[in-house]
């Protein structure tokens, strides 16, 4: 089986911090863990403690908490253990890194694009979103 990255869908062979971005991203999508960038399935080790550790991380590092967005599974490609961790389009946007606030630099960007690309006006977009939504409860 081959997996292939898209707007939504993000491969990972291992669980890095760089996986704590890809999580806070603004509009939701599937990682892929212990899958190559080209696309092959390489397995993880201990898929619960790896499970665990990312929903740690996920936990301590983006604010506001965004767990209840999250869900992790442990799948099988190639006889090999995987781990989907789907990630769904949060209510309390914007997400950011605890340990960096809000700021131009934040990952708030879907997933695929790097963030180099991310424009205020999208940022911007994503507050002027959030508050609406604030004001409408």
């Amino acid at each position: 089986m081959r997996f292939q990255e898209s707007n939504t869908i993000e491969l990972k062979q291992i669980v890095t911090d760089d996986i704590k971005k890809e999580i806070a991203n603004s509009e939701g999508g599937v990682i892929y863990v212990g899958i190559s960038d080209s696309g092959k399935p390489v397995g993880v080790g201990d898929s619960d403690l790896i499970t665990q550790q990312i929903a740690n991380m996920v936990r301590d590092s983006i604010k506001p908490d965004i767990t209840k967005f999250i869900g992790y599974e442990t799948q099988t490609a190639d006889g090999k253990d995987i781990i989907v961790i789907n990630v769904q389009r949060g209510t309390d946007r914007p997400y950011y890194l605890a340990g960096k606030g809000l700021s131009r630099r934040c990952p708030l960007r879907p997933m695929g694009i790097p963030a180099n690309l991310v424009r205020t006006r999208a940022i911007i977009g994503i507050f002027q979103q959030s508050l609406f939504l604030h004001l409408l409860l």
